[in-house]
């Protein structure tokens, strides 16, 4: 390799005027520039047009160039340089030769067969003794190890500030589940209290009506001296006790079922006015003892209330609602009706009652909450009732919510949509005469002997022929070999055979028979199950005289 100052007339510079510290004469001047020759970094000279005049060995070496004389005279940096390295470089240089400040720049470069390097340049001007420009002298180190040792370090970084993120990612994740936690586990406090308190007036409930039930029946088994009036004011107390505990056990069974998504609904034809007029009748009577009007307020005549709804369930929310209302109204009326809205039934039940705070009115609707006043009503119940009726109003595709101020009455809404049915809805047929012309058969499958005996006492008057089969089988047996029967009432849950099964297996050689079922099961979803399976009614247990008179009336009228 061939290294030397140019020799271009126009574009040589004098070493020694451009070197201050080796211009002092000849000796030094050699010695100058032996050192810059042999110096461990590269330096080069460039003159003002920027034409390279002068390059190290060390240059010279990291460039990989055979003759360094090829590029004397031609402009700095040369072509093989990186673009962005070129235009970086050239930028510096014009600033460096414009007002004189030194400048440090670092930059990738390429040797003539491509291998890229990292320099540091630091680039001066020199200038002449008046103060003008002579030449720029660019010295540079190759700094390749330390970029590629700092470029693993940022990666190394990068990772560490990834890795940071993740785990304040996590960490927030971790807060959060922490906030969660203590969401759940105080709402599982609150649940277990709430719970506890459940089953603590669960057992008063459920004792309080026993206790009427079983203490004035014994005071009637005794007998001892009790007029009549007295004994129909102890019925009364074994009626409502017994209606009390068939509401409680409803209410437990349903939220069972809603537990799992079991409560179902069925739509069928139903007289709205009808319903309506069916719960003032019943609850009038429940309100005789007090100073509580029962007003209700129907929008529809008779003929226009008919409506496709899950009867049963409309009536549980009514039901629900009015007998709440009931426990906290002393005093004035309680009102409810409906009226039509766009596409929608709007239904309303109004008390005069104590009202409710704005603190409960946000938990009404939830679970084993009550209303906790001093003006509260003992018979509280089991706070279920308006959590079902939440729940049912959903399932029948309506709204519920609730206005009130304490000690001012509540009012409760809810909505279904508006279904209208134009068809006729089946009248009731006349009441049964006591001296019906002729004797009629009919069978009665049940295992409970209680039962059948009550069933038998009801009929007693009815001058009815009665047959009885212990198990669905014998039922079968019985209709297959008696023209006679006319009439059957099928308990569902039997031995042997059950009531469903025993239902078939009649469907299949007599269609005509009715057949009534009569069963303890009393959700929607078993009414259902029955009456696919082919029979005509569905009496849910207890049954009431008046349920079991109007069966009989219905399918076996005076001939």
């Amino acid at each position: 390799m061939k290294n030397k100052l140019s020799t271009n007339k126009s574009s040589t510079i004098e070493l020694e005027s451009g070197l201050e510290n080796f211009k002092l004469d000849n000796q030094n001047y050699s010695k100058g520039r032996i050192w810059l020759e042999n110096s461990p970094v590269c330096t080069k000279i460039i003159d003002a047009d920027f034409n390279l005049q002068f390059m190290s060995c060390a240059g010279i070496d990291a460039l990989q160039i055979d003759d360094v004389n090829d590029y004397y005279g031609k402009p700095y940096p040369f072509s093989f340089f990186p673009e962005p390295s070129k235009i970086a470089m050239i930028e510096n240089m014009e600033k460096v030769k414009a007002n004189g400040e030194t400048i440090v720049a670092e930059a990738p470069i390429c040797d003539i067969f491509g291998n890229g390097v990292w320099y540091q340049a630091i680039i001066s001007r020199v200038d002449h003794d008046d103060g003008t420009m002579d030449y720029l002298m660019v010295v540079s180190s190759e700094i390749t190890q330390r970029k590629e040792a700092e470029e693993n370090l940022k990666i190394k970084n990068d990772e560490v500030i990834k890795q940071n993120e993740k785990y304040e990612l996590l960490n927030t994740e971790l807060e959060r589940s922490n906030v969660e936690l203590n969401l759940a586990k105080q709402k599982a406090e609150e649940s277990e209290k709430l719970k506890s308190s459940f089953l603590a007036n669960l057992s008063h409930e459920i004792r309080t009506p026993l206790n009427a039930i079983l203490g004035f029946s014994s005071l009637l088994k005794e007998d001892k001296g009790i007029d009549e009036k007295e004994k129909k004011k102890y019925f009364e107390h074994i009626e409502y006790g017994g209606s009390r505990l068939l509401r409680i056990i409803t209410d437990i069974v349903d939220i069972s079922k809603m537990d799992v998504n079991q409560l179902c609904i069925y739509n069928k034809e139903c007289n709205l006015n009808t319903l309506m007029d069916n719960l003032q009748n019943q609850f009038s009577i429940q309100l005789n003892n007090k100073n509580v009007a029962l007003m209700v307020k129907k929008e529809f005549s008779d003929e226009r209330s008919k409506i496709s709804t899950d009867e049963t369930r409309l009536a549980q929310v009514l039901s629900n609602m009015i007998e709440n209302a009931s426990k906290f109204t002393t005093e004035g009326q309680i009102e409810f009706g409906y009226k039509k809205e766009g596409e929608m039934l709007k239904f309303h039940v109004k008390d005069t009652g104590i009202g409710i705070s704005e603190n409960d009115l946000s938990v009404v609707f939830d679970r084993f909450r009550q209303v906790d006043n001093e003006m509260s009503s003992p018979d509280s119940g089991t706070g279920l009732g308006l959590s079902i009726c939440k729940e049912l109003v959903k399932l029948l595709k309506g709204d519920i919510w609730v206005e009130s101020k304490l000690g001012k009455g509540t009012t409760f809404y809810f909505t279904i949509p508006y279904n209208s049915v134009d068809s006729p809805i089946e009248g009731v047929p006349n009441k049964r005469a006591q001296n019906e012309s002729r004797e009629r058969t009919i069978l009665i499958a049940e295992d409970e002997e209680v039962n059948l005996f009550y069933l038998k006492t009801i009929l007693k008057d009815c001058q009815l022929k009665i047959l009885h089969a212990e198990n669905g089988k014998k039922a079968v047996e019985m209709v297959r070999d008696n023209d006679a029967i006319e009439l059957i009432l099928m308990d569902i849950r039997m031995p042997i055979m059950d009531g469903i099964e025993a239902v078939i297996e009649i469907r299949k050689t007599s269609k005509e028979i009715p057949i009534i079922a009569q069963t303890a099961h009393a959700m929607a979803e078993d009414k259902q199950k029955a009456l696919d399976a082919g029979c005509n009614e569905y009496l849910s247990k207890p049954l009431s005289k008046e349920d079991i008179i109007d069966i009989i009336d219905k399918y076996l009228p005076v001939v």
